[in-house]
């Protein structure tokens, strides 16, 4: 699960809380949605006028992460029904699931503290806690996955999806212990291991899945991928 969690939670969110932690002026929003600074000098004479939309046009896909939907869910895998690789393939992908789960649960927990930037020393207390109830569930899943298969292909798989697992445990524990990390994730790093371990992750799986796997296992794949690393501009699939 690929994260920009600035964008989940809301830049205009961010600036407030900013704000109002040091004490500063808020900014307001102006008429056309754009964030003002009280003492910033006006530019109006140099900003570029945007062009009126077309209302009888759609809006062209900026190429943005689409939103992510705490709701969803795959219809799971019966492991009864599998055996040999598919099995193997079966409980490896049952097991990413549960960890994009618990994933998908922190950007939403996140969001909903987020939510009432009026109260920012009680969002900031909220994201903390959501944090660290996301990275003990993570860590959790990661003790079903931290033994090698046997399967060669399989193993690679789980290889590269423990390592995007970690990346995104490593930053849950920094915004326990800092929330406002969660505004400068960009910065110290964290979205660029996050994205570059998901798009290892994806490619694998793209690339290991046997052709002749069982039609449920390469649903549920299907299903990952498509909730989580496609469209994203990281899985070349």
């Amino acid at each position: 699960m690929v994260a920009l969690l600035v964008l989940v939670v809301g830049v205009p969110v961010a600036l407030l809380l900013a704000t109002r932690l040091s004490g500063g002026p808020e900014p307001t929003a102006s008429s056309d949605g754009v964030t003002d600074d009280p003492g910033a000098e006006s530019e109006d004479d140099d900003r570029a006028v945007e062009p009126e939309e077309d209302p009888g046009v759609e809006p062209e896909d900026d190429g943005g992460p689409p939103p992510v939907d705490p709701d969803a869910e795959l219809e799971p895998l019966d492991l009864e029904v599998l055996e040999g690789r598919d099995l193997v393939y079966g409980r490896l992908l049952t097991d990413i699931d549960a960890s994009e789960r618990a994933m998908i649960d922190f950007q939403a927990g996140l969001a909903d503290t987020f939510s009432d930037p009026d109260s920012p020393e009680a969002a900031l207390e909220g994201a903390s806690e959501v944090a660290a109830d996301s990275q003990a569930a993570l860590l959790e899943v990661r003790e079903r996955l931290v033994d090698a298969v046997e399967d060669p292909g399989a193993e690679r798989v789980r290889a590269l999806y423990v390592d995007h697992l970690d990346s995104w445990e490593v930053f849950m524990a920094a915004v326990a212990e800092d929330p406002l990390m969660v505004f400068q994730q960009s910065e110290a790093g964290f979205t660029v291991t996050i994205n570059a371990t998901a798009d290892a992750f994806a490619r694998a799986l793209e690339a290991e899945l046997p052709d002749d796997v069982d039609a449920e296992v390469a649903r549920f794949a299907d299903g990952i991928l498509d909730r989580g690393f496609r469209g994203l501009g990281y899985a070349d699939v």
